[in-house]
């Protein structure tokens, strides 16, 4: 596969750029500031026996959104300290999840590593002093609030340490997109990279079957939906059992979501190290729903929605990640543990085997053209024709394509998707067929 696009004359020099003072003081400012109000709250609480935890974790979102000037950095916190709100009682102790969240957050981009690696022992030691203050009690789920609490800490200390010094020069992405919103992410991030001074090649995966790249670059990125709060199966497949070892090479990890992506990161983090690869940072944007079973309504109410996400500066801020990668800048955000296990419900409602049964296709026959759009779009080689409609046999990738493709509504998930609006992907030239796939040199697409 070739690159993706040639530089253009009149472009940046590809050399890439150290990061100026400026943003490296930036960096120091936003984590001043962070060290400044976990001060202020522990001597306040110190001092009058109790804090408003709601004010506090307020202005620690401000905070963490005006340093990463992202609604999902926002939305994903703003979510884990809800989940995690009292939990750990009306004393100090209770302010664990928002420390640890907004110095990991603050500290994440401060090119210092040593910086970087004191946020665990520093939380640790602060938490031991004022674990027994008035108000501190520890239910069950709140032990599970703080472990997450310390995992996310080690893994950001781990990753902090880890961290590559050499700057790619040529980065293999592959890419998991079926209703071109992925697509569309990671297409802003490898625009951002190549300004940055690497050259990207994307690989489209499709079936884990068919999948076979030449990742001879020596940087990874992954971009994938998330599905059931984990990667699609199919990808997770191809991950687990035949992605090459790494080596060494720096890993980023890129996904969209309509709703909260859970710890979806954590599952990307550990199969890359136990296949080698450093992990360099993750980033991930709020898109279209693209589930018909959620998309109730009229459809022109669905048809304005969808052009509210992503935001620009989502969009924006993908370009700059990928420049920074390219420039190995610490770049993107750092891994949250969420206190949640509902990848596991995921893994069980989405899976090879399961799929067979739980999900059907059916076509209205009234309705269908037999244009084989579906058939040739399905990475599971699912649909063929039968009687004059298209039938499933076999199992299902859930990427739902077929719904959402058909040209006529024609194609349906048994109880699932009739009562809702299909999905009419907003970048249709970033979707790609089975079959046109196929026919590109090693099952990959350059131009897409």
């Amino acid at each position: 596969m070739t690159q993706a696009r040639p530089r253009a004359t009149g472009e940046p020099d590809p050399v890439p750029a150290p990061p100026n003072r400026r943003e490296r003081g930036d960096c120091w400012l936003w984590l001043g500031a962070g060290v400044a109000l976990c001060v202020v709250v522990t001597v306040w609480s110190f001092a009058r026996g109790h804090t408003n935890l709601l004010a506090a974790c307020l202005v620690g979102l401000s905070l963490i959104g005006a340093a990463h000037r992202s609604l999902p950095v926002v939305a994903e916190t703003g979510f884990v300290l809800w989940l995690a709100s009292d939990h750990l009682g009306a004393g100090l102790a209770g302010h664990l999840p928002l420390f640890a969240v907004l110095l990991m957050y603050l500290a994440h981009r401060v090119p210092s590593i040593a910086m970087q690696a004191s946020m665990l022992p520093a939380v640790t030691v602060w938490f031991v002093s004022f674990a027994r203050t008035p108000g501190a009690h520890y239910s069950f789920y709140g032990m599970v609030v703080a472990v997450s609490c310390f995992v996310s800490l080690a893994l950001f200390t781990a990753n902090s340490l880890g961290r590559p010094r050499a700057a790619p020069r040529r980065i293999d992405m592959i890419l998991n997109s079926a209703s071109g919103n992925t697509a569309h992410y990671a297409q802003a991030f490898a625009e951002g990279a190549r300004r940055g001074g690497a050259a990207v090649i994307v690989h489209r995966f499709h079936d884990y079957r068919d999948f076979a790249p030449d990742l001879t670059g020596d940087a990874l990125v992954l971009a994938f939906p998330v599905y059931g709060w984990k990667p699609p199966w199919p990808l997770l497949w191809y991950m687990v059992g035949r992605l090459p070892r790494g080596r060494g090479k720096p890993a980023f990890v890129l996904y969209t979501a309509a709703g909260g992506p859970e710890n979806v990161s954590l599952i990307a983090w550990i199969v890359l190290r136990l296949k080698g690869y450093r992990y360099a940072g993750r980033s991930w944007a709020i898109y279209p729903v693209n589930i018909a079973t959620f998309r109730l309504g009229p459809s022109k109410f669905w048809r304005w929605l969808d052009t509210l996400v992503p935001l620009s500066a989502d969009v924006s801020s993908a370009r700059q990640q990928g420049e920074e990668f390219a420039r190995s800048v610490p770049t993107g955000h750092p891994l949250l543990v969420w206190p949640l296990g509902l990848f596991l419900i995921g893994l069980i409602l989405d899976n090879p085997w399961v799929n067979v049964v739980l999900y059907r296709n059916h076509a209205w026959r009234r309705r269908c053209r037999q244009c084989k759009l579906c058939i040739e779009f399905c990475p599971a080689r699912r649909l063929s024709m039968v009687g004059g409609v298209p039938r499933p046999r076999g199992t299902c990738t859930l990427c739902l394509g077929c719904v959402n493709l058909c040209p006529t509504n024609a194609m349906q998930m048994t109880a699932w998707t009739e009562y809702g609006n299909p999905y009419r992907p907003r970048w249709p030239e970033l979707t790609v067929l089975k079959e046109r796939l196929r026919q590109t040199a090693g099952g990959k697409d350059a131009s897409r």
